[in-house]
């Protein structure tokens, strides 16, 4: 399978990354379909809070409304 990391060896997420997802599903999205966006995160990973940060940013900036749910106890 091939690696969908869109930076290579870094892992930290930056403006333009959302488009490059959208592109990675193509077909798959419903241009019908409201524009929202979910995003679930765990206090174990590894992403820091500006990368979710520009996420949101991403995001909105692409016409999309998103939301963030923590998962608890793992």
């Amino acid at each position: 399978m091939k690696d969908h990391t869109p930076h290579g060896d870094n892992p930290h997420y930056q403006l333009g990354d959302f488009a490059y997802l959208l592109n990675l599903l193509g077909s798959r999205i419903d241009a019908r379909a409201e524009k929202m966006l979910a995003i679930i995160a765990h206090p174990n990973g590894h992403a820091a809070s500006t990368d979710l940060e520009l996420l949101f940013k991403d995001a909105h900036q692409n016409g999309y409304k998103a939301t963030l749910s923590w998962l608890k106890g793992i």
